[in-house]
């Protein structure tokens, strides 16, 4: 088990490009919800000081090389999230497209920013949550934790999420993590892990973070009960 700390920001160099073979998804859920394009979404999510606050789906294929399909180019061509949401998030939550990959497949391509390259005990088959795939949607993923989460029971975290919000799984957040790192060198949740929507195959509380030079972690153990180190996730609902 990895030693908790106080959430830190760091600025390490980018990643070297891996290659692998292009992947193309299929039967997942689409989406109708139309408002605003996504160079509109990220002008609204741009601070003064302009950052990386969200990511194309030409992003997400040149990053992760995946392939969308024309249908699912079609149902995320339109950001469903209001002016008034993206205005909101600006400054704390990063805008990307979700694509079909596992906890497993998000690994797979991205292993070397792994703690655990290879195995470990979310590769066991009894653990489902680390083979479920990122839903076909638009994300608003907050890059940090939920202000004032550590220290807090399960509940009493559950207790900050505003009713617009909601705790995201641990394949999505290492999606993000991975997405970010690889576009921006830039490390969500350097120091401190954060609790996910997954439990084990027992039923305990998945947690991820501690993405630090050893590379990223998924971990349980903790229960519903307090620590320091230990924040929680979330992300918009739409």
């Amino acid at each position: 088990m990895r030693p908790f700390r106080a959430c830190l920001t760091s600025f390490p160099e980018p990643p070297e490009d891996g290659g692998s073979t292009p992947v193309s998804a299929d039967g997942h859920e689409g989406i109708t919800a139309m408002a605003v394009s996504f160079s509109e979404a990220l002008s609204l999510l741009t601070p003064p000081a302009p950052t990386p606050v969200g990511y194309s789906v030409d992003d997400v294929e040149r990053l992760f090389f995946v392939t969308y399909t024309p249908e699912q180019r079609a149902a995320l061509q339109a950001i469903p999230f209001s002016e008034d949401v993206l205005k909101a998030c600006v400054g704390t939550h990063m805008l990307f497209p979700g694509f079909g990959l596992s906890l497993l497949d998000i690994r797979d391509k991205n292993a070397a920013l792994f703690y655990r390259k290879t195995g470990g005990w979310y590769a066991e088959e009894k653990h489902v949550f680390s083979r479920q795939r990122v839903p076909l949607r638009w994300y608003l993923l907050r890059t940090t934790p939920v202000p004032d989460s550590f220290r807090k029971t399960w509940k009493e975290q559950q207790a900050l999420l505003l009713p617009d919000e909601e705790v995201p799984a641990a394949a999505l957040i290492a999606f993000a993590t991975m997405l970010h790192f690889r576009a921006a060198g830039k490390r969500l949740f350097e120091s401190c892990w954060v609790r996910t929507s997954d439990v084990d195959s027992v039923g305990g509380r998945v947690s991820v973070g501690y993405f630090d030079a050893v590379g990223f972690n998924v971990d349980y153990g903790w229960g519903d009960g307090r620590s320091d180190g230990l924040g929680l996730s979330a992300s918009r609902k739409f």
